[in-house]
């Protein structure tokens, strides 16, 4: 049985692949499609990337037409267009849809109070399980870049902030808020999901 960090460069490896094959056939998912599809292994292939993009034949149509200027910049924009397309908050998303926060919650398996969290950027992005982040796309229809992107925007400062001391929100972990809120037993199942953290560390070495 495969480990988490296995797991994660099978799983990277098999990316790189169809990057690869895309350039190769000049068809299939481009390096922006790859980057929006598989956000969690992004730093792996924009340095992949760079190395591959470094070694073709300076005379390939794809450098004269200047398909992957700035190789860094792409995923940022990446994450930029996913964050236009997005609602102001989760919930917002969906109210779109005509789910409430409490259905929402019931439908990724999460307490009420945990997805509150979530939706207030409250919880640290690496403390989330990845099929979380992947089931909460689901739910509200959107993509995991752009779940994301929405997760790695600064946590909205309460009233209660000093207004003239600009203090930085703490975030607390996922499991934290998890272990302090009322679960069942198949909520507590998340606390032995592997993390974003985890993968996305994984994706980097």
């Amino acid at each position: 049985m495969m480990t988490t960090p296995e797991r994660s460069e099978a799983e990277l490896d098999s990316v790189l692949m169809l990057y690869v094959e895309g350039r190769e056939r000049r068809t299939g998912p481009t390096l922006f499609d790859l980057l929006e599809q598989y956000p969690q292994h992004a730093s792996g292939l924009l340095e992949f990337a760079e190395l591959y993009e470094a070694t073709v034949d300076a005379d390939e149509d794809v450098l004269e037409n200047d398909q992957y200027p700035e190789l860094e910049r792409i995923l940022t924009e990446t994450m930029a267009q996913a964050l236009r397309r997005m609602p102001k908050t989760l919930s917002a998303r969906g109210r779109e849809l005509g789910k409430c926060k409490s259905a929402i919650a019931g439908a990724i398996g999460i307490p009420l109070e945990v997805f509150g969290k979530i939706d207030m950027r409250g919880l640290s992005l690496g403390s989330l399980p990845v099929k979380l982040i992947s089931r909460l796309a689901d739910v509200l229809d959107l993509s995991v870049a752009q779940v994301i992107a929405y997760l790695q925007q600064p946590q909205p400062q309460g009233a209660h902030y000093a207004r003239t001391v600009p203090i930085e929100p703490l975030q607390e972990s996922f499991d934290a808020a998890l272990e302090r809120a009322k679960t069942t037993p198949e909520m507590r199942v998340w606390l032995a999901e592997e993390r974003w953290s985890a993968i996305n560390t994984a994706a980097a070495e």
